[in-house]
């Protein structure tokens, strides 16, 4: 796998664990050794091996180490990105085993790693994989499409799976108390967004809605941003722009384990990405019984029943978002139907026990003889 978002390492042990539950797992990382990180993964009954860069020396480290060592393996899991994957690929064919690729996301490729060549090991990934794993069926038809290729019995549709005992609604007082604290008015709405700011989310179109919205019904419309990045000073920037400074309330990155409040303070969460794999804050805020709007991308048609638990708009399309998030917001009774549905419709699908289970299935396959 590549390097662990610092984000990601709970999550990222607790799934890799969960998915192989009955063997011996050996992770290699393609990053320089980080205690924390090599920490979370032991406690979780994986064993860390943190091989370097992934551009060069870290592959030739891993594949030597491989060699002379003689470990032999009962199956090869690419977890990540792809910068990574062709050594993994070539030990697989030197040793026959069979070997399974994750595509966590799309190519977002760097100045060292064009798009040509992102694209080229892509596609051998796809001609090679005894496997592959998409986290949802949107992104699984984009990536085939850009090659010409058509789903089959290799590809995999498992979402990355949540644990659920993790998310659950928080209390009015809670709820009142945070409220409070943030200076938001009582009667005042609250639009949020939980992610990573940065040009694919489009946190710019965010800002946009919420100065299309405020006043809505005599009431303000605020908004909560959840997340950070080296990106963010540009989007509030573009907020004292547009005149809504005192309309959102930028809260940074959040623990895990609070993340329920937060969803919980949301009236309706909404997500502007132009791309996502998968997106699992959804999935966090309908634990949460917060119903949900965001553009028909990758994930977001998997876990929005459109209609039924929320609203699914085309991509980019900011004043229709804008005219279904004030629907949810002056309709009480449909925001509550939706969030509640919207939990058991995630609680019946996007487990991490159902996702480890159909890993099983799935790998059971590749190894038993």
């Amino acid at each position: 796998m590549g390097p662990v978002s610092p984000n990601n390492i709970p999550a990222t042990a607790e799934r890799i664990s969960s998915y192989f539950p009955e063997q011996t797992v050996v992770s290699a990382i393609f990053n320089s050794y980080n205690e924390p990180v090599a920490s979370q993964f032991r406690e979780n009954g994986i064993e860390p091996m943190f091989v370097g860069d992934a551009m060069g020396v870290g592959q030739a480290k891993f594949l030597l180490d491989s060699l002379l060592s003689r470990r032999s393996y009962d199956l090869i899991h690419v977890f990540g990105g792809i910068v990574h994957t062709p050594v993994p690929q070539l030990l697989s064919s030197i040793s026959g085993t069979p070997v399974v690729t994750r595509f966590n996301g799309y190519n977002n490729p760097s100045e060292k790693f064009p798009l040509v060549s992102a694209k080229l090991i892509e596609n051998e990934l796809l001609k090679r994989s005894d496997a592959m794993v998409f986290n949802s069926y949107y992104q699984m038809f984009d990536i085939l499409r850009e090659h010409g290729r058509n789903p089959g019995r290799r590809h995999h549709v498992i979402s990355p799976g949540i644990n659920e005992s993790g998310f659950a609604p928080a209390s009015d007082e809670e709820v009142d108390t945070l409220r409070e604290s943030l200076g938001i008015p009582s009667d005042a709405f609250v639009i949020g967004t939980c992610q990573t700011p940065r040009p694919v989310k489009q946190p710019q179109k965010a800002l946009d809605i919420v100065s299309e919205l405020t006043p809505l019904d005599g009431r303000d419309v605020h908004l909560v941003f959840v997340g950070d990045s080296e990106h963010l000073p540009k989007y509030k920037r573009y907020g004292d722009d547009i005149g809504v400074t005192e309309h959102v309330h930028w809260v940074g990155k959040q623990p895990n384990s609070e993340l329920s409040l937060w969803y919980s303070l949301f009236d309706v969460t909404f997500l502007t990405s132009s791309a996502e794999s998968f997106g699992m804050c959804i999935s966090e805020s309908y634990l949460c019984e917060t119903p949900c709007v965001a553009f028909l991308v990758g994930g977001m048609a998997d876990q929005i029943q459109h209609g039924e638990t929320g609203w699914l708009v085309r991509p980019d399309d900011t004043e229709r978002m804008t005219d279904r998030i004030a629907d949810l917001l002056t309709d009480d009774r449909r925001r509550r139907t939706f969030g509640e549905d919207g939990r058991e419709y995630i609680l019946d699908n996007f487990t991490l026990s159902e996702a480890s289970s159909q890993y099983r299935s799935m790998t059971d396959s590749l190894i038993t003889p």
